[in-house]
């Protein structure tokens, strides 16, 4: 028997800051959406951390240039944007918490080898 889909809620928070709070966020988030960066700090995931060298990262941003992971999302978002893609809310909220994963492993990898994100 098939079970019946659970809907998670969503709350929004707002947080007023002065200047100074947010002159420091904006220093802290380092290019992140605010709402992630404090989500990270809110609700830390246990991440391991890896240390490699610039010439590792270098290499790294190489091989991910030669995978077909761009073409794939972009083949996503045309479904979704035609809307022939169907997804539940929790597969929509994975596919945007892997792109925001994405795009933080390639700022920090770009970041190591010493150029600019």
């Amino acid at each position: 028997m098939a079970h019946a889909k659970e809907k998670q809620s969503f709350y929004k928070l707002t947080v007023w800051i002065n200047e100074a709070q947010y002159n420091q966020l904006v220093k802290l988030a380092d290019g992140q959406k605010f709402s992630d960066y404090t989500r990270n700090q809110m609700f830390p995931a246990h991440k391991r951390a890896i240390t490699i060298n610039p010439q590792q990262a270098a290499h790294i941003i190489a091989l991910l240039g030669k995978t077909r992971l761009h073409s794939n999302i972009n083949q996503i978002a045309h479904d979704i944007h035609c809307g022939t893609a169907s997804f539940s809310d929790k597969t929509e909220l994975y596919i945007h918490e892997v792109a925001n994963d994405i795009k933080d492993i390639r700022r920090r990898l770009i970041t190591l080898t010493g150029k600019k994100a």
